[in-house]
């Protein structure tokens, strides 16, 4: 039975060990993205045109992440066609 106790306790340590591992490789992932899209300056949402929605998105992006501004791309069908091309064209 102490066999067994030991052996369920090693097996959650190591299961705590690998989610700390985890959260902090994922917590330096953020990081860099972060500083990444901190040193553009800018990320680009696209979406509907709604001024509501990216005033509370840029309160809570400043709150977080603060020095990166949130751009709006309207979703229309000439505009979109356009956009795409531009970007598969580099």
């Amino acid at each position: 039975m102490r066999q067994w106790h030991s052996i369920v306790c090693t097996l959650i340590g190591l299961c705590l060990l690998t989610g700390i591992a985890r959260a902090q490789q994922d917590k330096a992932a953020i990081d860099r993205l972060y500083q990444a899209a901190k040193k553009e300056g800018s990320v680009v949402i696209w979406g509907p045109n709604d001024p509501i929605i990216y005033q509370k998105a840029q309160e809570a992006l400043n709150k977080q992440y603060p020095g990166i501004k949130i751009e709006h791309f309207e979703i229309l069908p000439e505009p979109i066609v356009q956009r795409l091309k531009q970007l598969i064209q580099g």
